[in-house]
């Protein structure tokens, strides 16, 4: 007997939504409502002086990037998502966000954050040519290596700085739902920023938010929550009093260091073994002030024989990555339940209005 399915219902917005068209609504009720936002991450660059964090963020004076995150409303980033219109070809656009309507354009975020504007970034390699797939593991990996760029490269061949760097930039700067590896676009942005190319900050921000409105696919996350909070308190948008906020999760710092070096680059393995038993009658032994001239046994093993290890360390690091992309979809299944819980306090809020209403009316 087959399995009897429920469809999905599309929730209603929440009554104080506002939205600018019945468009907006529409895309409210049958996209973003269904999709979780990705939420940055502070970044203790105290804690990450031996690494090369530090000199990337204050380098290009990004550091807005790493602290004073805003606890984002998952319902506020929704229906900012679901207002965007009048797109340009530069990825600036307008949003009509609960009775306030604005631009935000590349120069309006580079204000918000204190970052400074760059009039001809090389990245993303529009004028120029891309490094190749094999340039960019190369740097990646810390160590020569092929890929193809056809299928994203796991983080797990990252070099310990790169893998946190990637994690910051998979919450920060061009989030994704996971972590366990990366696809091409994202590479490239992680190479642009350990080999010092130039990016503007708020064009790449304006067309991540971009990017993530035209997609129709509903598991796919809302990123920038906090960025977007940012944007809406210096445009005195309203904020609900009992709205429900996004807890921020614990900082990337020296507890990341430690995860990133064990994940990495783990210690070798040291096997030990009994010294074999001599055949030799101990009368027989050359003497000590005799240097022996005779070959060591091949039937003695070799604690040191090369790839004795190997094959266990690359199963660890395989089940590392395998871990690793678990915790993420558990992860995006508890941010799921918590929406949903929140959903149903909404609809029984409401429910709760209603039935005040209609006691009111037949007094």
């Amino acid at each position: 007997m087959s399995r009897r399915v429920r469809p999905r219902q599309n929730p209603p917005a929440p009554v104080q939504a506002q939205f600018h068209s019945a468009r907006a609504q529409e895309l409210y009720s049958q996209n973003f409502s269904h999709r979780t936002p990705i939420v940055e991450r502070e970044v203790t660059l105290g804690e990450l002086t031996e690494t090369i964090i530090p000199r990337i963020f204050e380098s290009r004076q990004w550091q807005a990037l790493t602290t004073g995150h805003p606890t984002p409303s998952v319902e506020l980033v929704r229906e900012f998502y679901s207002n965007i219109h009048d797109i340009s070809v530069g990825d600036s656009f307008e949003v009509s966000l609960r009775n306030v309507v604005f631009r935000v354009t590349p120069g309006m975020i580079a204000t918000l954050l204190n970052a400074p504007r760059e009039l001809y970034p090389e990245f993303p390699y529009s004028r120029t040519s891309p490094p190749s797939p094999q340039v960019i593991a190369t740097c990646l990996c810390g160590r020569p290596s092929s890929w193809e760029g056809t299928t994203p490269i796991s983080t797990a061949r990252f070099t310990p700085d790169h893998l946190i760097l990637s994690r910051i930039v998979l919450t920060n700067l061009d989030p994704t739902g996971h972590n366990s590896d990366v696809g091409l676009d994202r590479a490239r942005l992680l190479y642009a920023l350990i080999n010092g190319v130039s990016i503007d900050l708020g064009s790449l921000l304006c067309r991540v938010i971009v990017e993530a409105y035209r997609s129709s696919k509903t598991r796919t996350g809302l990123p920038l929550p906090c960025l977007i909070t940012r944007i809406a308190l210096s445009q005195s948008v309203a904020f609900h009093p009992q709205e429900p906020r996004i807890a921020l999760k614990a900082p990337i710092g020296r507890r990341t260091v430690q995860l990133s070096r064990a994940h990495t680059t783990p210690q070798p393995i040291r096997v030990e073994h009994p010294p074999a038993p001599s055949s030799q009658p101990s009368s027989s032994r050359p003497s000590s002030s005799q240097p022996s001239t005779s070959a060591p046994s091949s039937s003695q093993p070799s604690s040191s024989a090369p790839g004795s290890s190997e094959p266990g360390l690359q199963q660890v690091l395989e089940y590392l990555a395998r871990l690793d992309a678990r915790f993420d979809r558990l992860e995006v299944k508890v941010d799921n339940l918590q929406q949903l819980v929140t959903q149903r306090f909404n609809d029984i809020e409401r429910q709760l209005n209603e039935d005040d209403e209609d006691v009111d009316g037949d007094d």
